[in-house]
């Protein structure tokens, strides 16, 4: 493209899940501690009253349900002081809105809540588009860690995507460390930054961005690197285990 200068960043991963075959074969290849955790938080959950599965998609999917996921949200860990859940920010309630009214409007949005004690535990925020399940967000109420709801709501999404003949694939849209629970595959993202070729964009863009990725690749800034993603893999799956 002339009069630009583009850079490529590598940032990270995705996880993807594949439906292939019936959910049975695709849960066979999970560890048997895994198995057995997912077996333990079903009989607890049975244990609990009113439960339930609700799949919210089509005209039935809109924007109020929003209000849901946010409340659920505030009830885990991204809701503490320092967290970022929705509700913390009056811009990214209103960037959510406009995203899942715009989503519900075109029919792709889609939300899955497990309910139980007459109360939604645990919730996703997805689409569903040209085979593809996206799920963007998810929050879970920590008064319910005790069995997983957020593991458990996962295992529901993934069996009724294997039980359907519309779903070739579901993406996380990240690459969270519990998802090495689901047997995932992971590819790699590119990001590309097109900067003009003028003094105050490559003063202001380029110029940031280059310094970024060579921190990023400097011997010592990935030790660091790697040892607060570490720290941050444990932590993170000791709260979705």
């Amino acid at each position: 493209v002339r009069g630009v200068t583009m850079i490529r960043d590598t940032p990270g991963y995705r996880a993807m899940s594949k439906i292939e075959g019936t959910y049975d074969d695709f849960q066979s290849t999970f560890k048997s501690k895994r198995r057995w955790h997912l077996r333990n938080c079903n009989r607890k959950l049975g244990e609990l009253s009113d439960v339930s599965m609700y799949w919210l998609t089509g005209e039935k999917a809109t924007e109020e349900q929003l209000d849901t996921f946010m409340e659920v949200e505030m009830l885990g860990y991204k809701g503490r002081e320092g967290g970022n859940a929705i509700l913390l920010s009056e811009s990214h309630v209103a960037v959510k809105r406009a995203l899942t009214r715009r989503l519900s409007q075109l029919g792709l949005l889609e939300w899955h809540m497990l309910q139980a004690d007459g109360k939604t535990i645990a919730i996703n925020l997805g689409m569903k588009m040209d085979g593809t399940l996206y799920l963007f967000k998810h929050a879970y109420d920590e008064a319910y860690k005790g069995l997983s709801p957020g593991s458990l709501l996962f295992e529901r999404v993934l069996r009724r995507a294997f039980e359907s003949d519309d779903t070739d694939a579901v993406d996380w849209m990240n690459d969270l460390p519990f998802l090495s629970y689901w047997n995932v595959e992971k590819t790699r993202l590119y990001t590309g930054y097109f900067v003009p070729n003028r003094a105050l964009p490559l003063l202001l863009g380029y110029l940031p961005t280059r310094l970024r990725m060579s921190l990023r690749e400097s011997e010592q800034a990935r030790a660091l690197y790697t040892t607060l993603k570490e720290y941050r893999q444990r932590l993170g799956a000791r709260r979705e285990s």
